[in-house]
């Protein structure tokens, strides 16, 4: 059939017209969930790290409201300014941009995710940026990320800084 490039009276394109055709679309939906995961991801990651600590006292994203906690900076153990908020919230892009290849899992086959080469080697090298900062957390003695080290900044629970006010001479 491609040999002879088959033709029908009916149709106005020949067979390999078609499959040139079928191919360009194949490769345009590729690049189109490529970029749709891309924009989804900043959107999503952008709500996540600014426009809720915006929203909210003291910066404080949607896990730190559940799990009760207070990011300090680490010198003074006072709010975080903003510059070490931008850090932070950077870092967390980077740290969670492992999840960008499982984004367009609705849209594909499970098998076909990994054939997305862009997302693949993202999402790789952001684990291993996790798996480092893993090994930094278990073999240092504060127990702090590499990310909370470049921001200058700790994490607390709300009774961990009520403690630490009340050792200070502040009436809580």
């Amino acid at each position: 059939i491609k040999t002879n490039d088959l033709k029908h009276a009916d149709v106005s394109k020949s067979y390999i017209e078609c499959i040139n055709e079928i191919e360009g679309l194949e490769k345009y939906h590729k690049n189109l969930m490529i970029i749709c995961s891309f924009v989804s991801y900043v959107f999503s990651s952008f709500i996540y790290y600014f426009i809720i600590p915006v929203l909210t006292e003291n910066k404080k994203t949607l896990g730190m409201l559940f799990l009760r906690n207070q990011r300090l900076d680490f010198s003074s153990l006072s709010l975080i300014k903003k510059r070490q908020y931008v850090g932070s919230a950077f870092y967390g892009f980077l740290t969670n941009a492992c999840l960008l290849l499982f984004l367009p899992s609705i849209l594909v086959p499970f098998n076909q995710l990994f054939a997305n080469s862009i997302l693949l080697y993202i999402s790789i090298a952001s684990l291993l940026f996790n798996l480092i900062g893993l090994f930094f957390i278990l073999f240092n003695g504060f127990n702090r990320s590499w990310g909370d080290y470049i921001t200058g900044q700790v994490y607390l629970t709300n009774d961990s800084l009520d403690e630490i006010y009340r050792s200070r001479g502040y009436h809580i």
